[in-house]
């Protein structure tokens, strides 16, 4: 359902991170010069409750939204389970992004709803209808925030004002 993709500690490997639905969340370590099919290294545990639609990695920290509504925060590096939120969003989470610069990450889900949570803690820190049809992708750069929905529209937010409080 969904991949991401990052360098291993040491910069000569590739980790590929992958979601399905099976509930899984799979990591796949590639050393450098391989190709052609690679199985995985590491099935994560525990699994989420329903298919996995969305990752966002950031360093050896990495998070994992389901349609079961919840988000899971991971480390690469120790393959183990951080913390998760199970109720997370009201609906399936369907796109996840770290804004850069700060530690936040977007979680957006299939009833229109963006949240922002705080990394460190994996806290909630404010929400916004972003839609009214559910958000299928949520990108970021350094001053803005994407987000594609089944509505026919992509929205361009400024991060200056994300929402600091819940709505």
């Amino acid at each position: 359902m969904c991949l991401t993709v990052s360098q291993t500690a040491s910069n000569h490997d590739l980790v590929v991170v992958t979601g399905s639905k099976d509930h899984y969340v799979k990591v796949f370590e590639i050393a450098e010069g391989v190709a052609g099919n690679v199985g995985p290294t590491h099935n994560l545990e525990p699994p989420h409750y329903d298919g996995i639609e969305c990752l966002a990695i950031q360093g050896d920290i990495f998070f994992s939204g389901s349609r079961d509504a919840g988000i899971k925060k991971w480390d690469l590096e120790q393959q183990e389970l951080l913390q998760q939120v199970p109720n997370a969003q009201k609906d399936w989470v369907c796109a996840l992004a770290f804004i850069p610069g700060c530690p936040m990450v977007l979680s957006a889900c299939r009833g229109g709803v963006i949240k922002v949570w705080n990394v460190d803690n994996f806290t909630p820190v404010g929400e916004i209808k972003g839609h009214d049809s559910p958000i299928n992708a949520i990108c970021t750069n350094s001053k803005h925030i994407f987000t594609a929905s089944s509505d026919l529209t992509v929205k361009l937010w400024s991060g200056r004002r994300l929402p600091t409080s819940s709505n």
